[in-house]
């Protein structure tokens, strides 16, 4: 997979923003209805969003991910326009739908290479939605990083467990998949687990994706139909930037 670092540094910017986008839902969807939850919220979501919100015990925006949010406000954005004619026009709903096409695009990330350009845009896109839901990416981004640090010793363990139950435990059991490979997984293994903290983690990910032998290991891993890093990339940021 190519520009992977501009992949993970889209992940970082939509996780940025999760937080901003709650924040304006919560200052403007009560304006829409006294039962804003029930009909803004649970109403214009897909049952399985639902059923994931009522098992987890869900009652705040800001426990909801970028995707679900941006579902509230597209399928709220005709009630927000006729009450905010000039902020909620036509182009800012592209811009909104761009944005979810973003999101999508980072959620099955191993499906298609992207050019620069194109991630060029992608990142123009998103600052754009930042200005609009009244934030600045860079700040976004810094205070993410603040809050991150809540709780690291308990992200690096799900961060650990999720690599070796999903990719390093399945590598090395696997009988047809090269030695030479098997020692790469091995060794990674050795080091992931001297980490003491997730942010350790987290950049030993973001240098491993980007690395030629990291390369190497994801084509032996796709061929043998073992999952490899780049397929986890989306529960691991997950992970790693919800507090």
């Amino acid at each position: 997979m190519e520009n992977v670092k501009n992949l993970l540094k889209l992940y970082e910017n939509l996780h940025a923003l999760n937080k901003p986008l709650a924040d304006l839902l919560n200052e403007l969807l009560p304006s829409l209805s006294p039962d804003w939850w029930r009909i803004c919220v649970i109403g214009k979501i897909d049952e399985q969003d639902v059923r994931i919100i009522t098992r987890r015990g869900i009652t705040e925006l800001n426990e909801l991910d970028m995707g679900v949010l941006l579902k509230i406000l597209l399928h709220n954005w005709q009630d927000l326009s006729n009450m905010y004619k000039d902020r909620f026009d036509s182009r800012k709903e592209k811009l909104a739908r761009n944005v979810r096409e973003i999101r999508n695009f980072t959620a099955h990330p191993s499906e298609a290479d992207v050019a620069s350009a194109d991630f060029i845009m992608y990142f123009e896109r998103l600052q754009k939605f930042a200005d609009f839901i009244g934030t600045d990416i860079d700040n976004a981004v810094e205070m993410l990083y603040k809050e991150n640090e809540k709780n690291d010793r308990e992200k690096r363990n799900r961060l650990f467990d999720l690599i070796n139950t999903k990719v390093i435990t399945p590598a090395l059991n696997c009988p047809d998949l090269i030695q030479d490979i098997k020692e790469s997984v091995e060794d990674t293994f050795k080091r992931l687990d001297k980490t003491n903290t997730a942010k350790e983690l987290y950049n030993w990910f973001y240098d491993a994706l980007d690395a030629r032998r990291g390369r190497q290991v994801y084509i032996a891993l796709r061929d043998n139909n073992l999952t490899a890093f780049e397929d986890i990339i989306n529960e691991f940021f997950d992970i790693y930037w919800r507090n």
